[in-house]
């Protein structure tokens, strides 16, 4: 039987005990993908989710993020839509602390630094091309775009190479800052987890 409960800072917390299994997955949703950019910044959302595993200043480098989550035999990933965007970690239900611990440092802390976003938007347009050589993907995103016309929902999720090409720091701080707040986000549990688990939400 699952929970729902809403925090002091309209965070709110999905919890979903489940006795049978000794692992625990954490969720966290955001209410942000592409149908809130526009035509200068679209693609942001995707791009920010990238960024989100680059470093912080607890752990600065992508290896400093997934080495700590590989340690304990964790699983860890995110995934960007038109209405939502979302990241999660499932571990050993003992390594809860540990996840939420580097989800928060992740979506409170990261640094965003300029050569970042700058190697990595070859990345996202490597990937760009992928898709566009996937005729399957291509007929989705082709099938949208004429249902939709120019408006977000008729809009690729991972953006065009121009807008990619010309997204920036500032432009990554001011989004982030508009769309990742507390009332804007859901986390949930699921797993083998104890009574306790709310407590360390407030914790983190």
């Amino acid at each position: 039987m699952y929970k729902i409960i809403k925090l002091p800072n309209q965070l709110e917390v999905i919890t979903a005990p489940l006795s049978s299994t000794k692992t625990i997955t954490v969720l966290v949703m955001v209410a942000t993908g592409s149908r809130f950019e526009n035509l200068t910044n679209s693609g942001i959302s995707h791009f920010l989710e990238h960024l989100f595993f680059k470093g912080t200043t607890k752990r600065p480098t992508t290896l400093a993020i997934s080495s700590e989550l590989d340690r304990v035999g964790g699983e860890f990933n995110a995934f960007t839509s038109k209405e939502y965007t979302g990241y999660f970690v499932k571990v050993e239900a003992s390594q809860l602390p540990l996840a939420l611990d580097v989800l928060s440092d992740m979506l409170l802390n990261s640094k965003f630094e300029t050569a970042e976003i700058e190697r990595e938007k070859g990345v996202i347009i490597e990937e760009l091309n992928m898709y566009l050589d996937n005729p399957l993907i291509y007929i989705e995103d082709l099938f949208e775009e004429r249902l939709y016309g120019n408006t977000p929902a008729g809009r690729d999720t991972i953006g065009t190479k121009e807008t990619i090409l010309k997204i920036d720091r500032k432009k990554i701080l001011d989004y982030a800052g508009a769309q990742y707040s507390s009332d804007k986000m859901i986390i949930s549990l699921a797993g083998g987890f104890k009574p306790g688990a709310i407590k360390l939400i407030n914790k983190y």
